[in-house]
């Protein structure tokens, strides 16, 4: 009999994570082989029953469960776990049931079914006997809620440049089959399609040309799909060259002068007229945070922003450009920063069209008419739009939501709230009056799942298998 377990550390040192046992006869005199599937031991759940059902209506949902080793990572493959999941229901009516008591390894699927009527709500309880390891989720049949009618789409990120595993790229420089299915099967109709000098301006190096080649195939990607492009320029009088995955960047000085800027401005702009693309969010990305690029704040930020504005609109005077790609979080004031850049004379029609504001709102979520951090008694809620539009003087100015996230355990304990979480922030954003687009982050840095700039915030794993938060996405994006 052979028995195997594997450890996170060295000589059987740290947490035990797998194991497996066989019983073979060894012969003689002649060489062996022994075959041994390694089962997960689970040392933590999360599970979630998705979407909350419609009264009346009889419907059936997947249950998403995931098998966390002691190690933190969620168990993959089709070998059995060491231990099955065993699923049951509180409800006692018959009213919810699950298709598949056991899920004997991470391949193995259950569902819930709702009669339709009798009890409105139950738990969906998951364990693994002989552990600890034990995780719930409730469901519930309720009435529909009645949402905002007006038009919003919505959409991720696609970054035409970045070194694997950011971007849209293989390190063959081919788009990466994966990541764009991902973002048709999520039902995107734009993205946040983000561009960077040092990928493209070959000007800034000497070499006197620009490089579009992984702008064409992205965005004739995207066109043949009839998903929009909104062009991210993110540069300014410093650029950041950041390694993928740290937070160590070197500054390069780039573009000295808003005139500068407005070269390659008006460069990016022609080549994106040329393939019908019309919108753009500039000049950077959380431009009222980013002392590295703008060490000078609003005054550096105002006279780059309006640079870029006007480069654009003289090659496509019916170009949108959505500004600033706000930070709206950590006790920032956002929308003191743009009531400054307005008295700058950077505002609408000089600086931007719009604005793009990366609102993450706190669930549960802040309580209806809770005013916008900083005001008093202020938090990070759906007024933040409202107190943008004042600041830019324009109470009607259309808002993006240029990134939302719900992660845990930074936002939500655990996988299973973030479940419930993203549908629930996306339909408050959808709601908000002046919102007309909304981004979820993440897809294309989701390689870097669960550690990375979006830890368990993303919608695919580091396999690109669905978490959680995809299915209460994806229902509201499909349903957007």
């Amino acid at each position: 009999m052979f028995t195997i377990s594997l450890f996170s550390g060295l000589n059987g040192g740290g947490n035990k994570l797998s194991s497996g046992q066989t019983t073979q006869t060894i012969m003689g005199s002649q060489a062996n082989s022994v075959h041994i599937a390694l089962g997960g031991i689970i040392a933590s759940l999360a599970v979630a029953a998705i979407p909350t059902f419609t009264s009346g209506t009889p419907a059936t949902a997947n249950i998403l469960v995931n098998a966390l080793d002691a190690a933190g990572y969620t168990i993959i493959g089709t070998d059995v776990y060491d231990v099955p999941i065993t699923l049951t229901t509180t409800d006692g009516t018959g009213t919810f049931k699950v298709s598949t008591t056991q899920l004997t390894s991470p391949s193995s699927t259950s569902t819930v079914s709702y009669a339709g009527s009798g009890a409105t709500t139950a738990a969906i309880n998951a364990n693994v006997a002989g552990t600890s390891a034990s995780a719930s989720t409730p469901v519930a049949a309720t009435t529909v809620a009645v949402t905002s009618t007006q038009s919003v789409k919505f959409g991720t990120f696609a970054r035409a440049a970045g070194t694997p595993p950011f971007g849209m790229f293989t390190s063959s420089g081919a788009l990466d089959p994966t990541k764009t299915q991902n973002i048709l099967d999520i039902g995107a109709s734009w993205t946040r399609f983000e561009t960077s000098p040092f990928y493209i301006d070959q000007t800034v190096f000497g070499a006197g040309k620009y490089d579009f080649t992984n702008v064409d195939l992205l965005a004739g990607w995207q066109t043949a799909h009839t998903i929009e492009p909104v062009v991210g320029i993110e540069a300014g009088p410093v650029e950041v060259n950041a390694t993928p995955g740290t937070f160590s960047p070197t500054q390069v000085p780039i573009y000295p002068t808003p005139a500068a800027f407005a070269t390659f401005c008006s460069a990016l702009s022609t080549h994106m007229n040329g393939l019908g693309t019309h919108s753009y969010s500039e000049p950077g990305n959380e431009v009222n945070s980013d002392a590295q690029k703008y060490p000078n704040g609003a005054a550096s930020v105002a006279p780059y922003a309006e640079a870029c504005y006007k480069a654009i609109k003289a090659v496509d005077p019916a170009a949108f450009v959505w500004g600033l790609e706000l930070n709206m979080d950590g006790q920032i004031n956002a929308p003191g920063f743009v009531s400054t850049l307005l008295s700058l004379g950077c505002g609408p029609g000089t600086c931007y069209d719009g604005i793009s504001i990366h609102l993450s709102l706190r669930y549960p979520l802040p309580p209806a008419g809770t005013p916008c951090y900083p005001a008093a008694g202020g938090d990070y809620s759906t007024l933040c739009v409202a107190a943008i539009q004042t600041a830019a003087g324009n109470p009607t100015l259309p808002i993006m939501i240029g990134e939302t996230v719900i992660t845990w355990a930074g936002m939500v304990s655990d996988a299973a709230t973030q479940a419930l979480a993203v549908p629930a922030t996306l339909e408050a954003l959808k709601a908000t009056p002046g919102v007309k687009y909304i981004n979820y982050a993440n897809l294309d840095e989701c390689a870097l799942y669960p550690s990375g700039y979006f830890m368990n915030g993303c919608l695919v794993d580091v396999n690109n298998a669905h978490v959680p938060a995809w299915t209460g996405a994806h229902n509201v994006f499909a349903g957007g």
